[in-house]
């Protein structure tokens, strides 16, 4: 392909086994790509289901065992199994994506006919109309998170996405479950970096973005809307996450 196509991306191998190191497939291919000359430029493989964040940290040991850079991009090109494509679970993926700095590309189960159509499972129909899933409110929220990424530690079987806006006065946190049910506390730290604390205080809005059992949905829940007090820079929120298939975000503004 190189010799033909000067310039080429290569990308590979995108199997469906993921990167391990006990994973006889990847020690063959990744002897031979080296020995050959012939690695891709950006590395790929299948969560179905997985984790971006432990299958790019193996891949990565597999690399540095072997002398070969570690630097080259890594590509989820499959993500989602058909019972992971819910709000809450959809959150976990975008959550793992970026904590691994890799590119992720949600799996699209349809077929025939509807293999072009539902936005790949992420809307539904009655009649002629469209009508959103609610992990198509998930992505709408992922896209609205503008700004900085900022630190957010994950809790057990928990993790987000957390931007600040300092021109746009916000700051977002996408949350997600990898199966996690009951009370988790949201610690805000260093809201003085921020630009949403007005007078020792800030809004914070909680909102459940519901699966409501794969249905239609039309939009996401207000689970609370309260003012808090900073004390060291840090004020916190619970979410009281009673289903691991809906996803939740916070939204901070002064």
């Amino acid at each position: 392909i190189r010799a033909a196509i000067p310039g080429a991306v290569v990308v590979g191998a995108s199997t469906c086994g993921h990167p391990n190191v006990d994973n006889g497939w990847w020690t063959t291919y990744l002897d031979y790509v080296k020995a050959n000359n012939v690695e891709p430029n950006i590395y790929s493989w299948h969560d179905l289901p997985g984790d971006p964040v432990a299958h790019s940290n193996s891949l990565k040991t597999l690399l540095s065992a072997r002398s070969m850079t570690t630097s080259r991009p890594f590509q989820v090109n499959e993500y989602g199994a058909g019972s992971e494509q819910n709000p809450g679970r959809g959150g976990w993926y975008i959550s793992r994506l970026e904590r691994a700095g890799a590119d992720g590309l949600r799996a699209n189960w349809a077929w025939g006919a509807n293999l072009h159509d539902f936005e790949a499972n992420l809307l539904t129909k009655t009649g002629s109309q469209y009508l959103p899933l609610g992990e198509w409110f998930l992505y709408r929220y992922y896209g609205s998170q503008t700004g900085n990424i900022v630190n957010l530690t994950p809790g057990t079987n928990t993790d987000g996405l957390a931007t600040k806006d300092n021109s746009a006065r916000n700051a977002k946190i996408l949350l997600g479950s990898n199966g996690n049910t009951g009370n988790v506390t949201v610690n805000l730290n260093r809201l003085d970096t921020t630009s949403v604390v007005e007078n020792g205080r800030v809004r914070a809005i909680v909102q459940r973005i519901p699966n409501n059992g794969g249905g239609a949905v039309t939009g996401p829940m207000t689970v609370s809307d309260q003012t808090l007090t900073v004390s060291n820079n840090s004020a916190s929120v619970s979410v009281p996450w009673t289903d691991a298939a809906d996803g939740y975000t916070v939204t901070l503004l002064p």
